[in-house]
């Protein structure tokens, strides 16, 4: 079967089978991989830059990064529930160079500007950040099954320790920044 956009679609009693769904921003292949999202980051960021191109010319490394959490580190959460579950070395490798090329690209740091660097001005730790996002949806999902809101002081010790470390991470960056 051929759907309007000329796809060849395959169904299962019924339930169409398709190698790749689009939805808000979010690529899934029918492998559950991240490539094809990869692919639309990278894009993205860089048709957003050129959007922006002549305003982030004009304005300091602050508002740079602001724009950058703005409009790029929401495509990159949607990679964080494929990311757990990750096996290829390679696509976890590309993840985190994805979100460090497309930040040193908004706030105009070199190529040859070393990760660690980035790391700490972006602010954002994939891994750090995955975990806790992890960690956060199996709660709510215990919680909503027995009718319940999740109450984030039921959180493990750990992810309260991420969540407290990102926040005065966050508070150190912005008094880098501001001197």
């Amino acid at each position: 079967m051929v759907d309007k956009r000329g796809l060849l679609v395959k169904d299962i009693n019924g339930f169409p089978i398709c190698k790749e769904y689009r939805y808000l921003g979010l690529r899934l292949t029918n492998k559950l991989s991240m490539g094809s999202q990869f692919c639309y980051i990278k894009n993205k960021s860089e048709d957003i830059h050129h959007r922006l191109s002549p305003f982030l010319d004009k304005v300091d490394l602050d508002i740079k990064k602001n724009l950058w959490q703005i409009f790029v580190q929401p495509l990159i959460e949607f990679i964080l529930p494929l990311y757990k579950w990750e096996t290829a070395k390679t696509n976890i490798l590309k993840a985190t160079s994805i979100i460090r090329s497309s930040f040193k690209l908004f706030t105009g740091l070199g190529r040859s500007t070393s990760n660690k660097i980035v790391d700490v001005l972006s602010g954002y730790d994939f891994e750090q950040r995955e975990t806790l996002i992890h960690e956060i949806s199996q709660r709510k999902w215990i919680s909503r099954k027995k009718g319940k809101i999740l109450d984030y002081n039921d959180l493990s010790s750990e992810s309260k320790e991420l969540m407290n470390k990102q926040i005065k991470f966050f508070n150190i960056v912005e008094k880098v920044i501001s001197l």
